[in-house]
């Protein structure tokens, strides 16, 4: 049974009636299962925010593992981040740097403009020094390196956002 005015078919999901998703931004409708079962609340709700799909599904594969945390959406680029969170809210984004259209340091300034409660880690090929700093400058909270994070410290980083 769902709830709260939420319902899916083959092409996307709707909320309260209107169609929400394009295909460009996923939805993950696992998300739910903390609203269907009122014994096994979600604690984290994370958004992934990457133009690699394998990026994505890898990242997402080891999150789904952590009962704590529930990937709820993957985006593309940043230009798909602000209508996903008209709709839903995440305790957390993992945001890439590049990415066309919009990139992590731009999407990042908007959704801290927009959504100050969000918590956004910055997750980048790119470690330098002032890619780092661009990313504290736009509001994130965190910044880890594709390179040198193993799955330990990003569950790690990602759970102890919110402690």
């Amino acid at each position: 049974m769902l709830t709260y005015g939420v319902g899916f078919s083959y092409f996307g999901l709707w909320v309260l009636g209107r169609t929400s998703v394009t295909d460009k931004c996923k939805y993950h409708p696992s998300f739910l299962r903390g609203f269907i079962n009122p014994n096994n609340p979600i604690m984290i709700k994370v958004l992934l925010v990457d133009d690699s799909a394998i990026i994505r599904k890898s990242i997402k594969s080891i999150l789904d593992n952590q009962p704590e945390i529930q990937v709820i959406g993957e985006c593309k680029d940043g230009k798909e981040v602000i209508p996903f969170l008209q709709h839903f809210k995440p305790d957390v984004i993992l945001m890439d740097y590049r990415m066309p259209i919009v990139n992590g340091i731009e999407a990042t300034k908007l959704v801290i403009e927009l959504f100050p409660e969000i918590k956004i880690i910055g997750f980048s090929c790119d470690d330098d020094s002032t890619t780092k700093e661009a990313f504290f400058k736009s509001g994130a909270v965190e910044f880890l390196s594709k390179y040198e994070t193993d799955y330990k410290t990003l569950v790690f980083k990602i759970t102890n956002l919110l402690v």
